[in-house]
């Protein structure tokens, strides 16, 4: 019967216009599936006609009419097919932008499709929570386009000449359309802000630039720092004071312990009467505690938040620095212990390939690194070893190894790795949020806790605690703003995305041996600063870290996320709604005032940037500074 259909229509003297309704229907659809891209993202809000939104949409309809024109000219007899697979190709890439977006906040970018896809198969768990059914939008118009492709294929093709000089026409006015737009919007900050490219121009314009940038960094991989890049670059490195915690922590050992997705907001609280981290709770009364620490891992993810603490610079803007720079020099913290005659070893119960690990470990300076391939797999939670083994079995490798001498040992943990369904059936009461992602993580962060007194009381066993400088930290956040609601009602307070902006903190704390002093760092802080403030309590000599040391005063401190997103003590600049908010009421303020001193605090991230991408330490230390 559909096949009678076909033909029929086949014959039809309407072909023609079937065929000019196929094309439009490309376009149409691009449009379409861009839109939901860009609202779904949350690149561009609501009111739709508000003048950024609309300046997006012209933007993506010119750079469709390019990308049409281009399709039309180098596909010969072939144009419909083209611009089918076309369709198919641009939809997978779409969908896969936005279970990227929903995971990091942004899209896929060239780096991460060439060096991480090999991490979507360990992920996969966490991939199918973020499908959605209205994502089937970047699918459904697929089988239709087959149809009448088709039903078309006998049409008679137009004329070469004219389809070239249709083909001209519609470039010469995409690309004049585009510049248009392009020249009205400030694209000095897509060097350090990536989603201001995808709300400005459109997701599309920002596949282009990204495989642009790519390539242009490719090519500068070897080239020497200018005199102007080296300027710049030195004259935002750190310069380390003393104060009275200099060399507190001298010549011991010390242990990092990253804590996987540990966000700050369950620290201190409790639900249906039970405190969910009451061993990190009494750690914090007899350490230092940043109670404003924020999460600056990018696309990276955890391989950021180790990047960040041991270098105390940022992860790329865009993809993993370890699958990038794997080969670069690391002016580190495992480097500069290793000089100083330290054992120093990367805890990690997984594979040693993921994130490209066992390919960087050694240039951070470790000497060994302890992997799946090490562990005993005595009981599992999660992705893998559980927490508390992982602990248990880490001290006897560090015992070993150690034999004595100074140690530095790095621990990342895993059994708290988002969709946290391994703690589903865990007896810890969390109430109405029973079965949900919240009551979930909370089960997770409660467990995590109990292995880290569990770890502690290891150590004092072990006659290591006394002289063993203890720092922990949380990775990166652990839910989706998609996720807030039940987040906003187990905090008793109403959404909004100013709140959501200011809870995106992860626990962090330092812990001095034999020190009972609690000590609250109150100013906002990230993790890029807390190398220099290791350095300084250890009485390391470290020049060239991005970050501040905490426990010196500093005027007006402020904290950078990667996404660009800026905190002070005063105002909250949101990247994400390009929004300026007090940062004690979270009224909105006139973001004239702000912006030149946002463009220049961000300048950081392309500072880091540069650093990786030049190579730039190793030309620092090559010239004697």
């Amino acid at each position: 019967m559909l096949k009678e259909i076909i033909n029929k229509i086949k014959g039809s003297k309407y072909n023609k216009f079937i065929k000019l309704i196929f094309h439009l229907g490309f376009i149409i659809s691009i449009l379409v599936k861009v839109f939901y891209v860009q609202y779904s993202g949350k690149y561009n809000l609501p009111p739709f006609n508000q003048e950024v939104n609309n300046r997006m949409l012209w933007a993506t309809f010119f750079t469709i009419l390019i990308l049409y024109s281009i399709i039309q000219i180098i596909s010969f007899n072939k144009t419909e097919l083209v611009l089918l697979i076309s369709n198919i190709l641009i939809s997978i890439l779409f969908l896969a932008d936005v279970l990227y977006s929903r995971y990091y906040g942004m899209p896929l970018g060239i780096n991460i499709i060439l060096t991480q896809m090999g991490v979507v198969g360990d992920i996969s768990s966490s991939v199918i929570t973020l499908i959605r059914i209205k994502d089937i939008i970047f699918l459904i118009d697929i089988p239709i386009f087959i149809v009448v492709l088709i039903v078309i294929s006998k049409t008679k093709k137009i004329n070469w000449i004219t389809k070239i000089s249709i083909s001209v026409s519609l470039f010469i006015i995409g690309v004049l359309g585009f510049r248009y737009i392009y020249k009205d919007v400030n694209h000095v900050i897509y060097n350090y802000e990536r989603r201001s490219i995808v709300k400005d121009l459109g997701v599309l314009y920002y596949h282009y630039y990204d495989v642009k940038d790519y390539i242009k960094v490719e090519f500068s991989r070897d080239k020497s720092l200018s005199e102007e890049e080296y300027a710049l670059i030195t004259d935002y490195f750190y310069e380390q004071t003393v104060n009275e915690f200099t060399g507190i922590a001298k010549d011991m050992n010390i242990l990092v312990i990253q804590l996987e997705a540990m966000q700050e907001f369950v620290i201190n609280r409790t639900i249906e009467g039970q405190a969910i981290t009451p061993n990190i709770n009494s750690l914090i009364e007899e350490s230092i505690y940043f109670n404003n620490l924020y999460n600056q891992v990018g696309s990276g993810n955890t391989s950021d938040a180790e990047m960040i603490l041991n270098n105390s610079l940022f992860g790329y803007g865009t993809g993993s620095t370890y699958f990038m720079f794997p080969n670069n020099y690391f002016s580190s913290l495992g480097n500069k212990l290793k000089d100083n005659g330290y054992e120093t070893m990367m805890f990690h119960a997984y594979e040693p390939s993921f994130w490209n690990r066992i390919n960087i470990y050694r240039n951070l300076g470790f000497n060994r690194f302890y992997n799946i391939r090490d562990y005993e797999m005595t009981e599992k939670k999660g992705w893998s070893l559980s927490d508390k083994e992982f602990f248990r079995q880490s001290l006897d490798f560090i015992e070993e190894q150690a034999n004595g001498n100074p140690f530095y040992g790095h621990l990342i943990t895993l059994s708290t790795h988002h969709p946290y369904d391994a703690f589903i059936h865990d007896d810890f009461n969390v109430g109405k949020y029973q079965g949900s992602m919240l009551g979930n993580f909370i089960k997770g962060a409660n467990y995590a806790d109990q292995a880290i007194g569990l770890f502690l009381e290891e150590l004092k066993e072990r006659g290591l605690y006394d002289n063993t400088l203890i720092v922990m930290y949380g990775d990166h956040s652990a839910l989706f703003e998609d996720q807030a609601s039940n987040l906003f009602d187990y905090l008793g307070t109403d959404y909004s995305h100013f709140k959501w902006e200011k809870l995106q903190k992860v626990t962090g704390l330092i812990h001095i041996p034999n020190d009972k002093r609690k000590i609250l760092v109150d100013d906002p802080a990230g993790k890029i600063d807390l190398l220099p403030t290791i350095a300084n309590l250890m009485n390391l000599e470290m020049p060239y870290m991005l970050g501040r040391d905490t426990l010196s005063d500093t005027e007006n401190p402020f904290v950078i996320r990667r996404n660009g997103t800026l905190i002070t003590n005063e105002y909250l600049y949101s990247s994400q709604t390009g929004s300026v908010y007090d940062i004690n009421t979270g009224e909105k303020l006139p973001i004239d005032l702000y912006r030149e001193v946002i463009l220049g605090k961000q300048e950081k991230l392309r500072v880091s940037d540069l650093i990786l991408k030049k190579d730039a330490i190793r030309q620092i230390i090559k010239n004697g500074d």
